[in-house]
């Protein structure tokens, strides 16, 4: 079907559009056969409107044909052929409209019109050419636009896959390890088993729930993170220190469930767990421009082996910004010093409160 005829505002504008370019037409063979106003309204204006749907068959033609995979030789030959094909099929439909106005109106009306058929043919194949350039227009913008829409398609499911990915990776970890931290906690210090567990629950209820989710909230994340950090507390001891440095406003913040942990996670396994007296993760959060604005800073050990690995998780963190944002939001990192770091600046996407 032709997109004209798929939604009814859609034809009426192409229809008032071809209204206007009938009666110009019918104004100028008025103007250039030298005869009556009334006469080549009635001769001209009804045959050029009814060629408007002589010219939506093209549509069919410029499918077949697709401007960017067919050889242009073979396509200039195909639209001439495909216009001096309709309109000489419109002239012969022109016909029986003469033929109509005779037994209506008896008058000179064939000598008229056999007399304008060249002018008629001109007009008619320039009008032709007018639908070829809409449609390949139309078809191309059609074209750009699926094209986007995989694009987008494919990246929400490189998003999808990555955030799969993570919680692949994070929770037969995080469980190990917690497993230890409560079979220790049971010989030494059992009451603080059942606080343990209810972080642990919390841990993975957020997970799984949020992980089924498009969004969340800063304050959501940072949540999130505190019942990580108070499992690991456990395990690290005095080992693990924590700063945040966050900004309130932020709170509210929508961006992607699950971005947060795997900068922490990183942090604690590739940082803090390298080095015998541990150290401090600092997280700021906060704004910049029109960017919010992630910070993640630990120490490492320049000696050891484990700052050479990033971890699926922060690799996972990159696509998914990535494919959430596109140019607009960027992941970097530096390592010296002994200090690893990392931000991620996102779009803002709500605004800030007036002050």
């Amino acid at each position: 079907m032709h997109p004209l005829f798929t939604q009814g505002r859609y034809l009426l504008a192409g229809a008032a559009l071809w209204l206007v370019l009938s009666g110009l037409a019918s104004h100028l063979l008025y103007r250039m056969q030298e005869i009556g106003l009334h006469v080549a309204i009635a001769l001209y204006f009804p045959l050029l409107f009814l060629f408007f749907f002589f010219c939506l068959a093209n549509y069919y033609v410029c499918l077949e044909f697709p401007i960017r995979r067919t050889p242009f030789l073979r396509l200039i030959a195909t639209q001439v052929v495909a216009n001096g094909a309709t309109v000489a099929l419109w002239l012969l439909a022109g016909y029986l409209h003469v033929w109509f106005l005779n037994r209506i109106y008896p008058d000179h009306w064939f000598k008229l019109y056999q007399d304008s058929l060249a002018s008629l043919g001109g007009i008619g194949a320039l009008l032709y050419c007018f639908w070829i350039l809409a449609h390949y227009i139309f078809l191309m913008a059609r074209q750009h636009e699926a094209i986007e829409r995989e694009a987008l398609q494919k990246r929400l499911l490189i998003s999808e896959t990555e955030l799969q990915a993570v919680k692949t990776a994070v929770h037969p970890h995080f469980l190990y390890n917690s497993l230890n931290t409560v079979a220790n906690l049971a010989l030494v210090e059992p009451g603080k088993i059942h606080n343990l567990c209810l972080q642990i629950s919390d841990f993975l209820r957020y997970s799984v729930s949020y992980g089924r989710k498009a969004m969340a909230t800063v304050g959501d994340e940072l949540a999130h993170i505190q019942n990580y950090l108070g499992i690991e507390r456990e395990r690290f001891g005095k080992r693990l220190q924590v700063q945040f440095e966050i900004d309130e406003t932020a709170r509210q913040e929508p961006l992607p469930p699950l971005l947060l942990f795997p900068l922490v996670e990183n942090s604690i396994k590739h940082g803090i767990d390298s080095l015998l007296e541990g150290g401090t993760v600092t997280i700021r959060i906060h704004y910049a421009g029109d960017d919010l604005c992630i910070d993640v800073d630990n120490p490492y050990d320049e000696l050891g082996m484990k700052q050479n690995g990033a971890g699926i998780g922060l690799e996972a963190v990159i696509k998914r910004v990535q494919a959430q944002y596109g140019r607009q939001g960027q992941v970097t990192s530096e390592r010296g010093n002994g200090r690893f770091r990392i931000e991620l600046r996102l779009p803002r996407q709500r605004a800030l409160p007036a002050p």
